[in-house]
């Protein structure tokens, strides 16, 4: 195999989990400004990223996580 021949796929995936973690990060943001930080849950950014509750998690494993985050 040559050196070419080398899938750039984990770069890619590592690249859109990146961008995912920012677009949750930018709507968590903007909810905390509303209704505080202590109101932020993971539920709540998830219905405004248009993402499951676990598609949130896997980025930010608890509430806490994505509070710090903000």
């Amino acid at each position: 195999m040559s050196v070419n021949a080398v899938p750039a796929k984990p770069a890619r995936a590592a690249q859109k989990g990146q961008q995912t973690k920012a677009v949750i990060v930018d709507a968590a943001l903007a909810l905390a400004a509303q209704i505080g930080l202590e109101g932020l849950s993971i539920g709540a950014v998830a219905e405004i990223t248009k993402m499951s509750k676990s598609g949130v998690f896997a980025h930010f494993g608890s509430r806490e996580e994505l509070q710090i985050s903000v």
